[in-house]
């Protein structure tokens, strides 16, 4: 009963429905996509013991530790621990062509966390709008009937007037989750970037510290 009343819905909509509706499948599409891609990064937040267990172990130079600490980076989700990971098996190169490999790999991860989420927004956007186009075509096929037939029988307006009204609740309904989603996902996200920024910086700094005592300059 209720499937066939839904059913029936669906069609008074008319056609501007199947485009609302793709806008929401690749909307959340998008969404679930970038949610996979952050993994453990979606809820986690003790990066910063992680961190701090790098530094320790790069300073103590342990390599069955590095090892471990290498194979559990791989086995973990998310785009934090391939800075890790980078930062760790970069560890043999020189200063100068590590920051650059280590630079390389956070721009890659950096296009990750970009990829996709404009379009989110745009889909987003688009689907309130063809509800309004919805609206309009309703509305003008409701004068249309008007015109023919006049306003004395109102049932042979409420096709347009049905359409009028499912388009716009349709886009409505769409583009909401959809924008509360992707601004929960977009938060994450930069406070994803900011980690690894602060990862980089202290990693490098706190090497860089330690070649300058090596060398006797501090």
């Amino acid at each position: 009963m209720f499937f066939d009343a839904l059913y029936k819905s669906l069609l008074s909509g008319g056609w501007v429905l199947v485009p609302i509706f793709l806008c929401g499948a690749g909307g959340f599409y998008l969404l679930l996509k970038m949610a996979f891609k952050l993994g453990a990064d979606l809820y986690s937040s003790h990066f910063d013991d992680e961190i701090n267990e790098l530094i320790e172990e790069l300073k103590n130079e342990d390599l069955i530790k590095l090892k471990n600490l290498k194979n559990q980076y791989l086995n973990k989700s998310g785009l934090l621990h391939k800075v890790l990971l980078s930062l760790l098996e970069s560890r043999s190169e020189k200063p100068e062509a590590r920051e650059v490999l280590i630079q390389q790999d956070v721009i890659g991860v950096y296009h990750t966390m970009d990829k996709g989420m404009h379009m989110v927004s745009v889909l987003a956007a688009s689907a309130p709008l063809l509800g309004l186009l919805g609206t309009v075509s309703g509305m003008m096929s409701t004068f249309q009937v008007i015109t023919i037939y006049g306003n004395s029988n109102p049932v042979l307006m409420a096709d347009g007037i049905s359409e009028a009204l499912i388009t716009t609740q349709s886009g409505l309904l769409i583009a909401f989750p959809i924008v509360l989603w992707k601004n929960r996902l977009q938060d994450r996200l930069d406070w994803v970037r900011k980690q690894i920024e602060l990862c980089v910086t202290r990693v490098l700094n706190v090497e860089f510290e330690e070649r300058e005592i090596k060398d006797g300059t501090l």
